[in-house]
This record gives C-alpha cells, sequence and structure tokens, in this order.
C-alpha cells in the first residue's frame, strides 16, 4: 500500500464513534487493492460530469485524482492543494493500478 507523506498536514474530517470530527493527516495511506468496480465507475462519472468533453477518462489526471482520493479515503478537493509533484506521484500510482501493475 503507497503512502504519501505530506509536505504540509491537511485536516480532513472523519466519522468516528458516530460522530464527525477533524482530523490532521500528516500522510495518506493509499489502498489500491480495496478499491471496487463501483468505485471505479463513481470517479469516472465524476469525473464525466465535471467535464463532459473528455471521452477516455483513464489517463485523465483529474479522473486519476479521483480514483486516488477513494483509495486513500480522502476529499478529492484536498488532493487537488498538493504540490505538483505530489500530485503527480498519486495519479501515476493510479495510472499503475489500472494498468494492472503492482503499487507500493
Amino acid at each position: 500500500m503507497p503512502v504519501l507523506k505530506l509536505e504540509k498536514p491537511i485536516t480532513v474530517k472523519v466519522k468516528e464513534d458516530g460522530q464527525t470530527i477533524d482530523k490532521e493527516l500528516t500522510e495518506i495511506n493509499f489502498d489500491f487493492n480495496s478499491l471496487t468496480g463501483k468505485d471505479v465507475l463513481k470517479a469516472e462519472r465524476t469525473t464525466k460530469m465535471l467535464n463532459p468533453r473528455i471521452t477516455i477518462v483513464n489517463t485523465d489526471l483529474g479522473f486519476l485524482g479521483q480514483l486516488a482520493a477513494i483509495a486513500g479515503k480522502v476529499p478529492f478537493y484536498e488532493l487537488e492543494k498538493l504540490p505538483g509533484s505530489q500530485y503527480a506521484k498519486i495519479t501515476a500510482w493510479s495510472l499503475s493500478y489500472l494498468n494492472g501493475l503492482a503499487v507500493d
């Protein structure tokens, strides 16, 4: 499971004991092996909704970021704020996953 050590911590909302709380993250674990077909389709639908002109999504950086957000259990808008080099790394992991390559 790939782990991204964040250059700056981010705060996300998580549910614990039935309550929503803010949690500061210094790293994100991306569990691509837990993704289902439903997750991939959700990322595809979201990407096409945001940009209807996209015809091939599997190489689109937005789609790959959406998929990484699901794998990392973090909101996509938080991943969009990452430095470009870190965003490139997580989208490369998503693409490797889609191509059937090991992601770690």
